[in-house]
């Protein structure tokens, strides 16, 4: 690769800057029915609800995945390249997932608020539901645009998907790209 040529394929390019790739891919599913199964490939769903109200230890909520209402992401002290974490930045995108399952944002943008963990108030056994705490929804929120914040560290995130075009959000998904800064 040459500054500013390059195929956009993988097997030609490698896009790693010294040795890294800072982004974490995950794709969730936007809805907020507890008995409604995800799409084949999301890895977490119930992204449509406050985490606060998600069940703890609910078995209509443990999937072939695992149960659901944990984390999105596990934030470490630091960052890829080995400096202290300061923050986080995140990009929603769709490609990769087919058209009838993209959870296409209605207008005016997704609304996305931003969950972190009390982690000290998990119970060992599962038996209620943590405290999740929230960050000002961030409105406006479109599919390729950066959104980043430079004030939580070493702490668990959870995203919270709304404003979604169909009236019915059963089945429906966006990938959330997630890095340390």
């Amino acid at each position: 690769m040459s500054d500013g040529i390059w195929s956009g394929t993988p097997a030609g390019e490698n896009p790693q800057q010294a040795g890294l790739t800072r982004h974490r891919i995950l794709r969730v599913d936007v809805g907020s029915d507890l008995t409604t199964a995800w799409n084949e490939g999301d890895s977490s769903g119930l992204a449509g609800l406050d985490p606060n109200t998600i069940p703890a230890n609910t078995h209509n909520i443990i999937t072939d995945r695992g149960p659901e209402g944990g984390p999105h992401f596990v934030m470490s002290k630091d960052t890829p390249d080995g400096s202290h974490s300061y923050g986080f930045e995140f990009v929603i995108f769709l490609e990769g997932i087919t058209v009838p399952q993209q959870a296409i944002a209605d207008v005016g943008g997704y609304s996305i608020t931003t969950w972190v963990l009390v982690a000290n108030t998990q119970s060992i056994r599962g038996t209620f539901t943590p405290v999740w705490a929230a960050f000002e929804t961030r409105t406006g929120v479109n599919v390729r645009e950066v959104y980043h914040t430079f004030d939580v560290n070493a702490t668990m995130v959870r995203f919270q998907v709304e404003n979604v075009a169909a009236g019915d959000t059963t089945q429906l998904s966006v990938n959330f790209a997630f890095a340390e800064l």
